[in-house]
């Protein structure tokens, strides 16, 4: 297995979800194809850490998981990820694959994607800020905006 991750454009804020748009893309440069279905299925998943890691709490390992479309050997996908804004409490959100029933590919050497924390805005209502205080674009269900799949 070989895998490496890259974060799609920018993350969107969907007001009428109340959600975080990730578009992460993922390169399979390994031997063996992957894919979101069958027996033992690989996944996109999101952890989100705390002091001490994802295991443990306020840290959440299995926070939230996406099926991979088929993304053949020496080919790559951007994946679209929508993370419930109420549950992201400021802590670091960190994405990786997860082959379902196996492991997380960080316990085969994977690097896991980290990404920024997020939380509601001190001074708008309604509105989803980094760890450095600054707005995350906000887009409606549209999304038109918001990173695409691609293949």
């Amino acid at each position: 297995m070989s895998v490496s991750l890259s974060l799609a454009g920018k993350p969107v804020y969907l007001e009428d979800e109340d959600a975080l748009l990730l578009g992460i893309t993922i390169a399979n440069n390994g031997q063996t194809d992957l894919i979101g279905s069958g027996s033992k299925p690989v996944n996109l998943g999101a952890s989100l850490l705390g002091p001490d890691g994802a295991g443990t709490p306020p840290g959440v390992r299995d926070f939230v998981r996406v099926p991979l479309p088929l993304i053949a050997r020496g080919t790559e996908k951007t994946v679209r990820m929508k993370l419930p804004a109420k549950s992201l409490n400021g802590q670091t959100v960190q994405v990786q694959l997860v082959q379902e029933g196996v492991a997380w590919f960080d316990a085969f050497g994977q690097a896991p994607l980290k990404l920024d924390a997020y939380s509601p805005c001190n001074n708008a209502s309604g509105a989803l800020c980094n760890s450095s205080g600054e707005t995350v674009s906000a887009a409606n269900a549209s999304v038109e905006q918001a990173p695409q799949e691609r293949q």
